[in-house]
């Protein structure tokens, strides 16, 4: 069955891959630039990437698909509760060019079964507080409070997932996140 869902409670006692979208607060371009069909990640866009990448690491029972760091938003595919031979042949995205090696998560999860929730939350309070660090800031807000998640257990849903993924940069003009008028900060006014 495929559904969306505001903040989903999956278990991960079955095996499940999941599409998450995350939105920056006000769908600020915080991560990044579009240029030419592409997105030149900025400093902030490089520590989403790295830290997404980390997250098979953090979670032993999470496995990392393809992802995509917007200028405004993410979209990742996540497998939680697989073993290699369950699930179709896992994408590798190139190596984030943004390094420290003090980076990681700031707790490692003890139970080896996990909720998406705690996956995301995890995700986005570790991305956020790295960069409020980077841009000298104390709990500026980098995520809306809500996010998306689906199921897509089916190889065509993944497949199709992983072609949104991997098309969102050449087609961002008609993405419904796209918002061409958004400031880069809060201290400027909205148009």
């Amino acid at each position: 069955m495929e559904t969306s869902h505001w903040q989903s409670d999956y278990t991960t006692a079955a095996s499940n891959a999941y599409f998450i979208t995350l939105c920056t607060h006000h769908h600020l371009p915080l991560l990044g630039d579009h240029v030419n069909g592409s997105v030149e990640l900025n400093a902030c866009g490089e520590i989403v990437s790295t830290l997404w990448t980390q997250l098979r690491g953090a979670f032993p029972t999470v496995e990392i698909d393809t992802h995509v760091v917007m200028p405004n938003h993410f979209h990742g595919i996540i497998w939680v509760g697989t073993t290699p031979g369950t699930r179709p042949a896992i994408v590798e995205d190139d190596p984030a060019v943004f390094s420290d090696s003090e980076m990681r998560f700031g707790q490692q999860p003890t139970h080896p079964l996990a909720h998406v929730r705690d996956i995301v939350h995890e995700f986005k309070i570790s991305t956020a507080a790295w960069i409020n660090r980077y841009n000298g800031t104390e709990d500026e807000p980098i995520w809306q409070q809500r996010y998306w998640t689906k199921i897509v257990s089916t190889h065509p849903e993944v497949t199709a997932a992983r072609n949104l993924i991997s098309q969102n940069p050449q087609v961002w003009m008609q993405d419904k996140f796209f918002r061409p008028n958004i400031p880069r900060n809060l201290n400027m006014p909205l148009q």
